[in-house]
């Protein structure tokens, strides 16, 4: 009976003692266990000492806690450095499902596709992330830089690939949707076709954008001039 009476206060004081500890020391000791930490940069550090287990465990960690667009990324990055390529694939499947507003998505997912060999997939991306993004100028407006850098990936892509009716569709849906917010997608894209001989597109174009009735009119008629000195000069 004394003996375990001993063993009870000698239990108790460990206790008291290790609630007793600084909380640097708290936090050191629970670092070992498994997805205790789930913050962007401790899983960073696991994939880069190659815990990619760990990794994917924290990823999905915070995705149950908070569904948001970096922890859905690093969990795909995380897959595909663990060898897991289908799930990694899958993974960007539902980034775009969860967040169809976000360029950057569509830009990881099909730049992830083409590294992949997956060509017909990421086209497929880049014209859906094309069609969203030009038919919406409010996500144009509120995630501009993201937007720009998704086309000219997309262009990148497409002129790599040799895509050029869809590299013409790209000016064409940035040119007309986003005429609004970025003018210079108009410029842009006359000048693509007038400098490529596409003068029928470049008309098309020119008249599509009157019918909007643009807020600067300078634009059409600058382009107007420019195809026209280019006709008259094929002439």
């Amino acid at each position: 009976m004394r003996d375990n009476t001993t063993k009870l206060k000698n239990g108790k004081n460990i206790i008291l003692k290790y609630l007793a500890l600084p909380a640097f020391l708290m936090a050191a000791l629970a670092f070992g266990a498994p997805a205790a930490a789930q913050s962007a940069a401790d899983i960073k550090m696991d994939m880069m000492i190659f815990d990619y287990k760990s990794a994917i465990e924290k990823c999905r960690a915070l995705q149950a806690a908070k569904a948001d667009l970096p922890s859905a990324l690093m969990l795909a990055e995380a897959l595909h450095l663990s060898g897991d390529t289908a799930g990694a694939f899958n993974a960007y499947g539902e980034i775009l499902a969860k967040f169809p507003g976000e360029p950057s998505a569509y830009a990881a997912a099909a730049r992830y596709a083409a590294n992949q060999v997956k060509f017909e997939d990421a086209k497929k991306i880049y014209s859906q992330a094309v069609e969203k993004i030009s038919g919406d100028p409010a996500v144009y407006r509120t995630r501009r830089a993201d937007s720009d850098a998704l086309f000219n990936s997309a262009i990148a892509f497409y002129d790599k690939m040799n895509l050029r009716s869809q590299e013409v569709e790209l000016y064409k849906k940035t040119a007309l949707g986003l005429y609004s917010e970025e003018p210079l997608f108009f410029s842009r894209a006359c000048a693509y076709f007038i400098d490529r001989k596409l003068y029928g597109e470049a008309r098309e174009l020119i008249k599509d954008a009157e019918a909007k009735t643009p807020a600067d009119g300078q634009l059409i008629f600058n382009a107007r001039t420019g195809l026209y000195e280019k006709l008259i000069a094929k002439a």
